[in-house]
């Protein structure tokens, strides 16, 4: 009867072990669906005149743009 409750632990452990590389498979498959249902969208248009620039802060910290507003 030992062994056989030995054995049961076994196949238990196994199952566990295999449910754990399961949904490790599971998250990679899900990381790399989104990676290309990203990659499967156009790419945005992209216009060469106008200024892709970050705006930068003063001193005070709050940006520029708002600074010359309140002017």
């Amino acid at each position: 009867m030992a062994a056989g409750i030995a054995g049961g632990d076994r196949i238990s452990e196994r199952l566990q072990e295999s449910l754990a590389r399961l949904r490790e498979d599971i998250d990679r498959v899900e990381l790399w669906a989104g990676a290309l249902e990203s990659f499967s969208r156009p790419i945005p248009e992209y216009d060469a005149a106008r200024r892709y620039r970050l705006r930068t802060d003063n001193n005070d910290g709050q940006p520029e743009s708002a600074t010359k507003s309140q002017a």
